[in-house]
């Protein structure tokens, strides 16, 4: 009866400071009776340290290529918070932020405007890459984009 107390008591103490009297770290409680400790939880990260299933993998630089009717080449540098993707693209020296941009899976889409003409992007990820297809004045070109170097 007097070890049951000691136990209980060492184990209520244990508790009130933060630890755990058990040998197994991974139990939260000792009880003297016959009951079995309990599993201690996983830390959860905040909602806002894990990373959105919404793309967030295309935040960051790309180097962008689009080959047809003639070469040009630019760049993306995004930004994703939740389903908005944000940044800018740099074409011809030029930079041009990134309007309504929106993430959705894999998939995204977002404009710039160009010296007064609105240019729109629709885009994949895929693994280490992004393609798509950007339209201007009707006309709806490939692209595609690799992670930017060093």
């Amino acid at each position: 009866m007097i070890v049951r107390k000691i136990v209980t008591m060492t184990a209520l103490l244990s508790m009130a400071a933060g630890t755990s009297a058990c040998a197994d770290p991974s139990m939260t409680s000792v009880h003297g009776d016959s009951r079995r400790a309990t599993p201690r939880a996983e830390p959860r990260a905040p909602e806002s340290a894990l990373p959105s299933a919404r793309g967030t993998g295309i935040a960051g630089c790309w180097d962008l290529a689009v080959t047809e009717p003639h070469s040009l080449e630019g760049r993306f540098d995004f930004v994703v918070e939740g389903d908005s993707l944000g940044g800018t693209v740099t074409l011809h020296g030029d930079e041009h932020e990134v309007r309504r941009g929106t993430v959705d899976g894999h998939r995204f889409g977002f404009r710039i405007d160009m010296s007064g003409t609105p240019i729109e992007f629709e885009g994949e990820h895929k693994g280490s890459a992004l393609a798509g297809t950007l339209t201007r004045s009707g006309q709806a070109l490939a692209w595609s984009a690799r992670r930017c170097k060093g």
